[in-house]
C-alpha cells in the first residue's frame, strides 16, 4: 500500500478544500472582527481568524467518512492508514493556523491552537462515532455558545475555553487530552472497523 493509497483510503482527500478555506479566511482577513451575530451585537468583537478553527474541525469530523467496498480483517494495515492519515491532517491543521497567526495581529498561535484541539477533537470524536452528518454540530454550537455568552468571571465558560487568551498551561492541556482521546477513537473508529474504505484509482 502506498502512501497516496493510505491518505486516499481514509478520505484525507477530502478534507483539503476545507483546509484551504480555513487558510483562506485567516490569509484574506487576519485582524478583522465580527462585531453583530444578526440582531446581537458582540461585546468585545470576536475576531474573525477564531473562526479558522471551526473550519479544521469540519475536516477532522469527515475524515473517517469514507464509504466500504469490501469486508477485511482488522490489521495493522488499517489502523496504520488511519493514523497517517489523522497525522497528516494534524500537522496540516498546525503549520494552517501557526501561518494565520504570523499575519495576524488579534489572535496568537497558541490560542488558535487550543481552539483548533477543542474543536477538531470534539468534531473527530462526533464523526467517527456518529458520522459526519453530525461531526459539524459540536464545534458550531460551542463556538456560537462563545460568542453569545460572552466574557465571563468563570474559567469553566465558553468565552474563557474558546475566545480567551492563552495565559497559563492548563488552557493547552485540557484540550490537550480532549484531542489526544479524539485520536484515539479516530484511529479505532467504531463505525468502520473491519474494513478499508474505497479508494479511487
Amino acid at each position: 500500500m502506498t502512501f497516496r493509497t493510505i491518505l486516499a483510503a481514509t478520505g484525507f482527500r477530502r478534507t483539503l478544500p476545507l483546509f484551504i478555506a480555513a487558510a483562506a479566511v485567516g490569509i484574506a482577513a487576519p485582524d478583522g472582527t465580527i462585531d453583530r451575530l444578526g440582531p446581537i451585537v458582540l461585546q468585545p468583537a470576536v475576531p474573525v481568524v477564531t473562526f479558522v478553527p471551526v473550519l479544521v474541525g469540519f475536516a477532522f469530523g469527515i475524515l473517517n467518512d469514507a464509504w466500504p467496498v469490501a469486508v477485511i480483517a482488522r490489521n495493522r494495515r488499517l489502523i496504520a492508514s488511519r493514523a497517517v492519515s489523522l497525522a497528516m491532517a494534524t500537522l496540516l491543521a498546525i503549520l494552517v493556523v501557526v501561518v494565520i497567526a504570523s499575519v495576524s495581529n488579534v489572535a496568537t498561535a497558541a490560542t488558535l491552537i487550543r481552539n483548533v484541539l477543542w474543536v477538531a477533537g470534539l468534531a473527530l470524536a462526533v464523526g467517527s462515532l456518529w458520522g459526519a452528518t453530525y461531526a459539524w454540530l459540536p464545534g458550531v454550537v460551542f463556538y456560537l455558545a462563545a460568542i453569545v455568552w460572552g466574557p465571563s468571571d468563570s474559567a469553566l465558560s465558553p468565552y474563557a475555553l474558546l475566545l480567551a487568551p492563552v495565559d497559563q498551561a492548563t488552557d493547552i492541556v485540557v484540550p490537550a487530552c480532549v484531542a489526544a482521546a479524539a485520536l484515539v477513537i479516530g484511529v479505532t473508529n467504531p463505525r468502520n472497523l473491519g474494513w478499508l474504505p474505497r479508494v479511487s484509482p
